[in-house]
């Protein structure tokens, strides 16, 4: 089990991602603004955060979206030594100009990427991929 926290302004993704990664027995907080994200942050840190890259708010991109977030939040960890890991999510990749905005992501800290749409069990895989790195490894004589 994980403590968890996702930012999606997608009001259908949002809820979704996290009433599944709820039923798989994680803590999930859902925010849809990147100020809630890093404050939801600094109240009670996270092992992972989900986030989406482009965040919109009255249909227009904000420059507090996901990138800032993992910036953000990676330094805040850093400051706790609290070890978080990151996954970047878009669906904006397939737009002209947009191409390498999940490759940027993983260049400022995201530790793993996810195309939109993606399935359930792919987020899943990605989450237990990164908690089993993050488990120190145990060494038996």
């Amino acid at each position: 089990m994980a403590e968890i926290i996702i930012l999606e302004d997608d009001e259908d993704l949002g809820p979704l991602m996290k009433q599944s990664l709820a039923k798989a027995g994680h803590k999930v907080r859902l925010y849809v603004k990147g100020s809630d994200a890093v404050e939801g942050f600094e109240i009670l840190p996270a092992d992972i955060v989900i986030a989406d890259i482009i965040i919109r708010e009255d249909g227009k991109p904000v420059a507090d979206g996901g990138l800032a977030v993992i910036m953000k939040l990676k330094y805040k960890a850093r400051e706790k030594n609290h070890r978080v890991k990151f996954i970047a999510i878009s669906g904006k990749y397939v737009n002209r100009g947009m191409e390498g905005i999940l490759q940027s992501a993983q260049s400022l800290g995201a530790d793993t990427i996810l195309k939109k749409p993606f399935l359930p069990e792919e987020l899943l895989f990605k989450i237990e991929m990164l908690l089993d790195h993050a488990r120190p490894v145990r060494h038996f004589s």
